[in-house]
């Protein structure tokens, strides 16, 4: 699964640090999916941060970041595989076919939380 983040201005975001994420939650059904962690930045220069069964993983493309989970094995448990992400920062301003926005109160900044793309273990 992943998720593109963008912004309308990267360079103040990043300057003013207005948007935050904090850990994301994984869960199959009820059971979370947690374990020992570890973070690197991989070959392609990404950084992973492994959670057990979870590796979260952060790349730099050209719309923006894109964030994703990768499972190297079908999760336990039973029952709808869930992502949970925190966002803070900026205000929630709606929702269409592209992701979740968020924009500060002037109407300066902008965010997109994108939509998120499964891709099974196939690659369909």
């Amino acid at each position: 699964m992943a998720a593109l983040l963008s912004a309308r201005n990267e360079a103040e975001i990043l300057e003013k640090g207005s948007l935050r994420t904090g850990p994301s939650g994984v869960s199959s059904g009820k059971q979370a999916l947690r374990g020992p962690g570890h973070t690197g930045v991989s070959e392609d220069g990404s950084l992973a941060m492994a959670r057990g069964a979870v590796v979260e993983r952060l790349r730099n493309v050209e719309e923006g970041v894109q964030q994703g989970w990768m499972f190297a094995r079908r999760p336990i448990g039973s029952g709808s595989l869930t992502v949970r992400q925190r966002v803070e920062g900026l205000p929630f301003v709606g929702e269409t076919a592209l992701g979740l926005h968020f924009e500060d109160p002037r109407g300066r900044l902008g965010v997109r939380y994108g939509a998120a793309e499964w891709t099974d273990a196939s690659g369909g």
